[in-house]
């Protein structure tokens, strides 16, 4: 996958945020461990984020469309909001 620029890792998390009805907020990105300070909530909040990221990948040529899925929660296993277990 190529290097995601940082315009579009911003417009990836505007969407992480408001798929769990957050307003996206640079400053609490840049805190350590940023994205344990709240979960996904529902589960379908992360399969509908999983859905558009794979979408974005594939549109903005970041990823194949075979390999979208797999690198989409890739991503989200990193940056993710934490699960509820």
């Amino acid at each position: 996958m190529k290097e995601i620029s940082v315009e579009d890792s911003h417009k990836i998390l505007e969407k992480m945020f408001s798929c769990i009805g957050l307003v996206y907020d640079p400053i609490l990105v840049s805190q350590i461990n940023w994205y344990y300070k709240t979960d996904w909530g529902k589960s379908e909040n992360k399969e509908n984020f999983l859905v558009w990221l794979t979408d974005f990948l594939i549109k903005n040529e970041y990823s194949t469309k075979n390999r979208a899925r797999h690198e989409a929660e890739k991503i989200n296993a990193i940056y993710g909001w934490k699960e509820i277990k």
